[in-house]
This record gives structure tokens, sequence and C-alpha cells, in this order.
């Protein structure tokens, strides 16, 4: 445990300097992962060919999950905590699942190769740099908190993954270190040609009556993540009664396959895809707007735990924004609006952490309806208070 509650200025050092590598190894690794997913994917739309990369994909993982084993991101971050004791050799190839993963369109966000790239280096900086233990985890905790900082686009991205801490120095040790990653990955972003995690959502100006109607928008983001929360279980049960992982893997991917040949939308972490939503609603597509949101959720529960390693932030952005502008087909509301209260309730309600989704949201979607970020989360905060934690991710 820290003991300090000031922050020194070699501890400072330590944050900026691992926010500095935590922005770089984000951009490299999402201009990687884009690469790769480019490389598979756009030689052709035919539809005959996405059941045969992705059982591709799912042949990759269950080979891979040999040398790693699954865990879910709140394990990771807790080993990325102790670079002393990481296992190196699994945490390499924890990266690479994470990276297939992605590549071959998994339904889930990039943050398990991120926080496995992150791990192996700070493993590497604490062997340099680390005078005592406390040290050795400030680099890990520091070193997650940029990449993931750096992903989001918000200095508070890691800690929807940690417990919270009350020791003031680490808070903001992670913070800082959140913040000089964004910027880091700011900077190496054009050299790798990486895509950003902002929406590109149009700035739209609400009054009164637009910011009350978004709680429409919020109360369909919330229902949602509730509707996630209550499939993951049951899907994660039944996944767990295998006994061998690799037909875990293979059995989630074949059912991943088909429900991504007769939806294609529902591939990758989906908040590039935020503007397709928009165009649905535009031409009226309410029913495919429900039925996306709805398969993404399950496609992304059965991923997470079938050995498909990554996060579902990124999904519950997508899938909350799809049901949020469905307030649009009876309401006089900007879509704009819809969208960022849905993906703030829907995002609220299942990463149980408000505060670093509040600020995510806000981030990513450009501050374009910050008022309906705050109904948003407003609404999933009344939500998260009155339902259970869910079960983990197997």
């Amino acid at each position: 445990m820290f003991r300090s509650t000031a922050l020194t200025r070699r501890s400072l050092a330590i944050a900026v300097g691992q926010g500095i590598l935590g922005g770089a190894v984000a951009a490299g690794m999402l201009g990687l992962m884009h690469s790769l997913q480019h490389a598979i994917w756009s030689s052709t739309d035919a539809r005959w060919l996405i059941p045969l990369i992705i059982l591709t994909g799912g042949a990759i993982l269950a080979v891979l999950h040999h040398w790693a084993a699954d865990e879910g991101l709140i394990e990771q971050v807790s080993d990325a905590a102790d670079p002393v004791r990481l296992h190196r050799r699994r945490t390499a190839f924890m990266a690479l699942r994470g990276v297939v993963a992605v590549g071959f369109g998994g339904a889930i966000g990039p943050e398990a190769s991120l926080i496995a790239v992150m791990g192996e280096i700070s493993a590497l900086v604490t062997t340099r740099v680390a005078r005592n233990e406390e040290e050795e985890r400030l680099i890990g905790q520091t070193g997650t908190s940029a990449s993931l900082g750096a992903l989001y686009g918000a200095p508070t991205g890691s800690t929807m993954f940690e417990p919270d801490r009350k020791d003031k120095a680490v808070n903001l040790a992670n913070i800082i270190a959140g913040a000089v990653g964004f910027l880091s990955f700011l900077l190496v972003h054009d050299l790798f040609s990486a895509p950003g995690a902002t929406l590109g959502l149009q700035h739209v100006d609400l009054s009164v009556r637009d910011v009350a109607a978004s709680a429409v928008a919020a109360l369909f983001g919330s229902l949602l993540a509730l509707f996630y929360i209550a499939v993951r279980g049951p899907i994660g049960a039944l996944a767990a009664k295998s006994t061998r992982p690799w037909v875990r893997i293979m059995a989630g991917t074949v059912v991943f396959a088909a429900m991504a040949t007769a939806v294609p939308q529902i591939r990758f972490s989906g908040h590039e895809d935020v503007g397709g939503v928009l165009e649905l609603a535009a031409a009226g597509a309410w029913w495919a707007l429900l039925g996306i949101a709805l398969l993404k959720m399950v496609a992304t529960a059965i991923n997470l735990n079938t050995g498909w390693l990554g996060g579902d932030f990124f999904p519950l952005v997508l899938a909350g924004s799809a049901v949020g502008v469905l307030a649009c087909s009876f309401l006089d509301l900007p879509v704009e609006a819809a969208a960022v209260a849905g993906m703030a309730a829907a995002a609220t309600v299942g990463m149980r952490k408000p505060t670093a989704v509040f600020i995510i949201v806000v981030l990513v979607s450009g501050g374009v309806a910050i008022p309906a970020a705050i109904m948003g989360t407003a609404v999933g905060l009344i939500f998260y208070a009155i339902t259970p934690d869910p079960a983990p991710v197997h």
C-alpha cells in the first residue's frame, strides 16, 4: 500500500514519463490494430467472408489460449499494477490475443491489448527506475492510467477498472499520467495514422426542453445496460461449464460468426459507427437501430465470456446511442443529444463508474451536448443505485 499523502517530484516524474510512454504505446497499438482490421476486412464486402474471417480469428485465439489463459480487464489492471511479479511471457501472449480479437472483428474494445503491452513496458521501466516496492507499483499503475487515458481521451479512464483509492497522491499521479498519456497520444497519432476515439458528432445548442426530453433517451440507454447485464451473467455461466477452453472459444466464435453474418454492424468496438447510428435515425430505421443495439450487447457478452479479450465500454457507447436516438421517433429532440444521453446512461449502468463515465463521454463526444451527458449520467446513476452489482465476466 502507498503511505504517502503528497506527490513527490520523483513520483511526478514517474507519472509524466509513464504518461509519455503510455500515450505513444496507445497510438502505436491502435494504429497496428486499425491496420490489421483494414488488411483483413477491406478487400471485399462479400457477406460469405464474414464467418470465415471470424472463425479464423477464433481458431487463432484458441491456439493462443495455451500460452495465456483468460483474464478480465479488472484482473489485468490488477496484475499490471505489480510489474515486477508480472508473468512476462503470458502477458505478451495476452497482448497478442487482444490484437487478434480486435483485428478479426470482435464486438469489443481494444483495452486488453493496451493494458498488456503497457504492462510489459512498465516491467522494463521498473528494472531501471524503481527504488522500492512503492515505486514499482506506481510505475505499473501510472502506465495503465496513461494507456487508458490515451484510449478514452480522459485522464480518469483507468478508474473504471480499479477499486476506489483513498491515497490522494496515487490518485493524482494516475490522473497526471492519464492526461499526459492523452497528449502524447495526440502527438504520435498522425505518425501511426491511428483512429481517434472521438465520435465525430456535431455541436448542438440545447434548450431546457431538449435537456428534459433527453431523460427519455437516457431511460432507454439505462434499460439497454440492464439488458446487457441480464444476458451477460447467464452467457458467462453457460460458457464456464465447458472444461476445455478451446471448445468454449470456438463455440462462442461460431455463434458470434452467425450473428455477425446476419447483422454485420455488430462487429468491432462500435464507437466509429456512431455516425451510422445517426444516419439510420435520419432514415427512420427505428427497428433496425433497436435490433443492432440488442444484438451488439449479446455479441459483446458472448465475446467477453468466450475468450475474445477486450472491453465493453465502446460497445455500450454504440448501443446506448442507438437506443437513445429511438426517443427521436416520437420526440422533437436533436439526435446528437439523444445519442449522448443514451450512451452516457448505458455506460454508467454497465460500467458502474459514473464520474469516470461522464468525463469520458463528454470528451469522446467532443462536448457537443454536455447537458444531455449530465442528464444521461444522472438517470443512469439512479438505475445504478437501485440495481445490484452484476456478476463479473468469466
